[in-house]
């Protein structure tokens, strides 16, 4: 069986014929595979990749033997949770787990673009004076006044 970086170097090399904006360079010491600069496979080490998932794709990963939560930078900190060090036993499930580690590292850029755009909107509402939240329609309709003339029928009114 071939060893962990024959095997990255082959996933890559698939990666970046089939997709766009896909390319390899070291980061935190390691060899990357990138989404549009940011990194979602790791060759760890001889026998052990790490992949950058979430949802239920990590929890299948980490349910294989062997596998762990792995981070890149050593932190211990909850940030590490999103990397998951398979080891070399389960070679024959690095090519689904790269190709889910790439569709993550797309919705998570996808993510991260439309909270970027609400803030700018909302800061760019902010210096225009304006307010994004628009009152409730009944907020319109329940005035002060409005809420003292039913008191007063309601009072007038009486249980025979």
């Amino acid at each position: 069986m071939a060893n962990a970086r024959t095997r990255f170097e082959t996933i890559c090399d698939y990666l970046i014929r089939s997709h766009d904006n896909i390319s390899t360079a070291r980061m935190y010491g390691v060899q990357m595979a990138l989404k549009s600069g940011h990194p979602f496979v790791a060759l760890v080490s001889d026998e052990v990749m790490g992949f950058k998932l979430h949802g239920r794709v990590r929890l299948q990963a980490l349910a294989l033997m062997g596998s762990k939560f792995w981070d890149p930078l050593n932190r211990t900190d909850a940030h590490g949770m999103d990397w998951v060090k398979v080891p070399g036993e389960h070679q024959i499930r690095w090519d689904r787990l790269s190709i889910e580690a790439m569709r993550c590292c797309g919705e998570n850029q996808t993510a991260i673009a439309k909270v970027a755009s609400a803030v700018a909107n909302s800061q760019a509402a902010v210096k225009e004076g304006r307010t994004l939240a628009q009152p409730p329609a009944a907020a319109s309709r329940w005035t002060a006044s409005f809420i003292m003339d039913a008191i007063r029928r309601a009072a007038g009114m009486s249980l025979k």
